[in-house]
């Protein structure tokens, strides 16, 4: 680490790390701005964002992150390709005019890791699989998908300064 950061910017860098929220991060590491405007807050924690040494601090942090986790991109694009592409039929055995949910253990592992909750209801076994959507927007994030797209927009003004 080049310079060692104030308690409250080091708290920031971790808060942030932990909830990928910079306002949030703030109000923790200023329990003092717990009541103040939202705006105020924001503007706070950005400024924070674009100071070099707290971003320095966060790079560092997501790092050690990364090799805590020994965990790819490739292995999360992986995950959520999977939860794109789950059937949920593969949930179910089918009988004469009848659906079944299979046992935990017939389901294949990677449909499993699919499922977000299993729990009894007063209707059978409700099972919710993790959002597609929201697969598909993560990985559009992660891809690069959905960065703005760049448009040139250029016309020709005539200028009058004075008499003409």
């Amino acid at each position: 680490m080049k310079k060692k950061l104030v308690i409250n910017r080091e708290k920031f860098c971790h808060y942030y790390i932990e909830t990928g929220n910079a306002s949030e991060a703030y109000r923790k590491a200023y329990p003092c701005s717990v009541n103040w405007k939202d705006g105020t807050v924001r503007k706070r924690a950005f400024d924070l964002l674009k100071d070099s040494d707290v971003a320095s601090r966060l790079n560092e942090l997501q790092v050690e992150a990364c090799e805590r986790f020994d965990m790819k991109k490739d292995d999360v694009l992986r995950f959520l390709a999977s939860v794109v592409n789950v059937d949920p039929i593969d949930l179910l055995s089918s009988g004469k005019d009848t659906y079944m949910v299979k046992s935990v253990e017939d389901i294949p592992k990677s449909v499993r890791l699919c499922i977000q909750s299993i729990k009894n209801t007063q209707y059978g076994v409700e099972i919710r699989l993790y959002s597609k959507i929201a697969a598909i927007t993560q990985i559009s994030k992660m891809l690069g998908w959905d960065a703005p797209v760049k448009s040139d927009v250029s016309t020709n003004v005539r200028m009058i300064i004075g008499d003409e």
